[in-house]
């Protein structure tokens, strides 16, 4: 845990939602009451109170704030005052940059045979659902098996996507042995048109609750749809948080979809920040730009995502805002050579006309 001497709460609500999921901080108001917090592995804090802090309590990391707060710089810091960690043994364990996150231990049932990809966003409402769902019926189109599987709390409309009925069973807490019986179970839905795809819905929302973590249980789910699909595709919350974490192990691609609307590019460069600190290479990270207007600074955003590349550009389509689904024709000409990669099919390449003399 760290702390946070500052007596500004709003400030504090600040640095707490851009460091989730790879701090665990706690406002402090006091020195006292710095000085009765136990186990603390770093101490954020005002440059004014640095001198004292290190005096009361020397040997606990003290790192000077400033503002704006840059988790970049967060992260630079705490790997300047850790140890070199151990390399990860278990396939359950992996690494942010600095810290290691222990996954559940889930009962293998066979070997893993399927890709599974990750659709991330830095915000709500920029395409992730459309163009993950999309991506689903493509590759069940071409014969494909493949599993989505909804795990954003935010109450997506995954189902509405398929045409699927609203009444589903909710897979949270669910433990079953294979990919099988999640299907006999009703957790998994065939849609009509599409019979190689199997589509987990969201959790349903109780009145008055929220759904929690589901890290653990789209984890398990995902682990035994990896043993059963050729492709899992896991559509997650916006953001970078311990739900996307838990489910790395699992991950063999992340795909982050972008839309470049005003405001949201310092979204995209948290998000972007956190995921240098994954350590996973470039090849495994996608960048899909949605929705890009004639406006669009292409320079601007192939700063902000560096150091990963802009992948594609998707357009905007008309007759999808009309009619929904996942026959948006616009989106399927765009993304399908990248689809045939991620799947496997053979891409032919663009070739040259030659002039004859």
């Amino acid at each position: 845990m760290f702390a946070l001497v500052h007596n500004d709460r709003h400030y504090y609500e600040r640095i707490a939602k851009q460091v989730e999921g790879i701090f665990t901080v706690q406002q402090v108001y006091s020195l006292s009451e710095l000085q009765r917090l136990g186990g603390l592995e770093g101490i954020f804090a005002d440059a004014r109170l640095v001198a004292a802090i290190r005096e009361r309590m020397p040997g606990v990391p003290v790192m000077v704030i400033e503002e704006p707060f840059a988790v970049s710089e967060a992260m630079r810091w705490w790997d300047s005052v850790q140890k070199p960690q151990a390399a990860p043994t278990s396939p359950f364990l992996t690494s942010v940059g600095f810290t290691p996150v222990t996954m559940p231990q889930i009962e293998r049932t066979g070997g893993r045979r399927g890709k599974v990809i990750l659709f991330v966003s830095p915000k709500g409402g920029s395409g992730r659902t459309t163009l993950c769902a999309h991506m689903a019926a493509f590759g069940a189109a071409q014969g494909k098996r493949v599993v989505y599987i909804d795990a954003d709390d935010d109450k997506g409309d995954t189902a509405a996507k398929f045409g699927l009925e609203t009444e589903y069973t909710d897979y949270r807490g669910w433990r079953g042995h294979t990919f099988e019986a999640a299907i006999a179970d009703g957790l998994a839905i065939t849609p009509q048109e599409f019979t190689g795809l199997s589509v987990v819905p969201g959790p349903k929302v109780v009145s008055g609750s929220a759904v929690g973590n589901l890290g653990e249980d789209a984890a398990f789910l995902a682990n035994l749809a990896a043993q059963y699909a050729d492709m899992v595709l896991i559509d997650t919350v916006q953001g970078w948080n311990p739900m996307q974490i838990q489910l790395l192990p699992l991950v063999g691609h992340i795909v982050i979809v972008v839309a470049p609307k005003a405001g949201q590019e310092e979204n995209t460069q948290l998000m972007i920040s956190k995921l240098v600190y994954t350590q996973l290479p470039s090849t495994q990270i996608s960048v899909l730009i949605n929705h890009p207007d004639g406006r669009f600074d292409w320079k601007t955003y192939e700063h902000i995502v560096s150091p990963f590349a802009v992948t594609l550009s998707v357009p905007f389509d008309r007759a999808y805002k009309k009619k929904g689904g996942v026959k948006a024709k616009q989106i399927i000409r765009a993304c399908g050579n990248w689809w045939k990669e991620q799947y496997g099919f053979p891409v032919k390449q663009a070739t040259k006309l030659k002039w004859r003399r």
